[in-house]
């Protein structure tokens, strides 16, 4: 093997166990315009720890982030209550929740 390819190799294992030490956090976005909730974790590229996508000079009101949560239930739980108030379901970020995650909560 080569010296470059082992360094790849090593800083891949040093950021996946790094990720794996973190606690993950978890945000919903409520959409304004369309009624809308979705449920994100926190490296998510849409959320961005509850930041988005979108600067602030680039910001056009059309949503908010609400978060953080320490735990995936708790995240769910408050994107409820905010749904009822909507009157929508809400949903799960296809990029960055898992079908595990997803299921865990609706059985």
């Amino acid at each position: 093997m080569s010296q470059s390819l082992i360094r790849w190799i090593s800083s891949m294992m040093s950021e996946f166990i790094q990720r794996s030490i973190e606690v993950m956090t978890y945000y919903f976005y409520t959409y304004y315009r369309n009624p809308k909730i979705t449920l994100h974790r926190a490296d998510c590229g849409f959320c961005n720890k509850g930041k988005g996508m979108q600067t602030a000079r680039s910001h056009n009101g059309t949503g908010r982030w609400r978060g953080s949560y320490s735990q995936f239930e708790q995240a769910v739980e408050a994107a409820r209550l905010f749904s009822e108030q909507m009157g929508v379901e809400p949903t799960y970020c296809q990029r960055c929740l898992s079908d595990l995650e997803i299921a865990s909560i609706k059985n």
